[in-house]
């Protein structure tokens, strides 16, 4: 898929902003830092999922002082089909955000995935160090975009969960019995087991090609997997193993008021060589590891949507040196790329169209 146009209203920096890219598929935003580069990815991720992948709140996209935003795009796919995608949010008269396929209004659900995305942020290299929460909505973030049966899967699952933890906050209470868990307790496994299930399978297919595209960016590691960790009674996983783990934590759910095993708490490591990388790799290392991660995912989107997702780049060349340089833009060879930086790489490719980022101003070099 490639962006063919994006047009922002009250976004950020911007009270109304226009770019074509219809030039070609390589659209490098350069600039100091603080200029407004890096709302333009916000923006197109916003039309991928439907949220930032910066601010999880509404309000302070907005322009200071204004009720909403707008951003709308012209997209074509690979098989040459346009289509129009807009996300509308606004604060007053009352919160709200509406989505928009072509000018028809629709689901959330429907929407997410229209516009098919992957993306970096140099905060993306906590997810090695920091806590499981990232891991997990990093694998969730591409699972939802895969499969849309997946978004809804997980929101069930949620609306299950939430419903068992407001039990327990009312047995905890003696308002209600430890029984009236039974039925809970055998929903959230039913629904976690299948969470589990399909996350566990999308790992698998990123290390099939974890280890050769790590070797393509430059890193000579023997060997490279990612390893779900889940707890499991007697080493089981399944159904009947997280219906029997949450009878087995029961009594510490109800002193916690919290559901403390399932997916919800689960977690993934990507070990190199047998080692957590988050333990001794570099900086350097942990950047290259995660733009694999991005790559193999790549191939995810083409196998199972049959489109090539747009990519996006934010400061990606920072520490990286002009052969790693290389390695990613060859990478990326026939993708939709905007990628941002605060200055052009050592090699600008002939394909590239730069434009200069200043103060919320951007022109085509």
């Amino acid at each position: 898929m490639r962006l063919q146009s994006l047009l922002l209203e009250q976004f950020r920096c911007y009270s109304t902003q226009q770019l074509d890219f219809s030039d070609g598929g390589l659209d490098l935003f350069i600039g100091p830092n603080g200029s407004g580069k890096t709302n333009i990815l916000e923006s197109v991720s916003i039309l991928s999922t439907g949220k930032s992948c910066i601010q999880s709140e509404t309000e302070p996209i907005i322009q200071w002082g204004k009720e909403y935003y707008r951003v709308k795009g012209q997209t074509v796919s690979d098989t040459s089909e346009p289509s129009m995608v807009e996300v509308f949010a606004s604060i007053k008269p009352r919160k709200q955000k509406a989505f928009f396929i072509n000018d028809v209004r629709t689901p959330i659900m429907r929407f997410i995935g229209s516009v098919p995305s992957i993306v970096f942020l140099p905060s993306h290299l906590q997810l090695f160090v920091g806590g499981p929460a990232g891991r997990r909505d990093f694998l969730d973030d591409v699972l939802s975009q895969l499969s849309p049966d997946f978004l809804r899967l997980q929101s069930e699952y949620q609306r299950v969960l939430k419903q068992r933890n407001s039990l327990l906050r009312l047995i905890a209470d003696n308002q209600a019995k430890e029984r009236d868990l039974d039925p809970w307790d055998s929903q959230i496994a039913q629904l976690g087991s299948l969470l589990q299930k399909q996350r566990i399978g999308i790992i698998e297919s990123l290390n099939a090609s974890l280890g050769p595209t790590l070797i393509f960016l430059g890193e000579k590691w023997g060997s490279v997997d990612i390893r779900y960790d889940t707890k499991h009674v007697d080493g089981k996983t399944g159904e009947a193993a997280l219906l029997a783990l949450l009878q087995h934590y029961r009594q510490r759910d109800i002193i916690l008021k919290s559901t403390t095993v399932g997916p919800h708490r689960d977690d993934w490591h990507l070990y190199a060589d047998n080692r957590d990388i988050a333990l001794f790799a570099s900086r350097g290392q942990q950047r290259a590891s995660l733009l694999s991660l991005l790559f193999v995912s790549l191939s995810l989107f083409e196998a199972y949507r049959h489109e090539k997702p747009i990519i996006l780049l934010d400061d990606v060349f920072s520490e990286l040196d002009d052969a790693h340089q290389r390695h990613l833009l060859s990478a990326v060879e026939g993708y939709h790329v905007l990628l941002t930086g605060t200055h052009l790489p050592s090699e600008v490719p002939a394909r590239a169209t730069v434009w200069e980022v200043e103060n919320g101003r951007i022109d085509k070099k």
